[in-house]
C-alpha cells in the first residue's frame, strides 16, 4: 500500500480507488468512508470559500461533519502521514480506507 505523505497525495490516492492509511474517527452512525469522503471533497476545494461539488457529507450528522473538516484541516497544515501517525495509538486503531466505487 502506498504511504501519502501529504494531503494532495492521500487525496489522489481516494480518487484513484486505491487503499489510503487512515485512523477510525468518531462516528454518529456513518460509515468511515463516508466521514474521509467528506474530508478529501474538502481538501478538493481547498476546505474555505468554494462550494462543494457532490453530494459529499449531505447525510452526515453535524458532529460528523465537524469531524471531516478537522481530518481536512489537520491534512492540509500538517501532511497526511504526520497526521495519521499523531492520531493512531492504543485507543484509536489504524484503518485503512478506500473510495466506494460508483454504481
Amino acid at each position: 500500500m502506498n504511504k501519502p505523505k501529504t494531503a494532495a497525495e492521500a487525496l489522489a490516492l481516494w480518487d484513484s480507488g486505491q487503499p489510503v492509511p487512515a485512523f477510525q474517527v468518531e462516528s454518529e452512525g456513518a460509515d468511515q468512508e463516508e466521514i474521509y469522503a467528506l474530508a478529501f471533497e474538502l481538501l478538493r476545494i481547498g476546505i474555505i470559500g468554494k462550494e462543494m461539488t457532490s453530494e459529499a457529507g449531505v447525510s452526515l450528522t453535524e458532529r460528523e461533519r465537524a469531524v471531516a473538516y478537522s481530518i481536512a484541516q489537520v491534512a492540509k497544515s500538517k501532511g497526511w502521514a504526520i497526521m495519521v501517525a499523531s492520531h493512531v495509538g492504543p485507543q484509536i486503531p489504524a484503518i485503512t480506507i478506500q473510495k466506494k466505487k460508483a454504481a
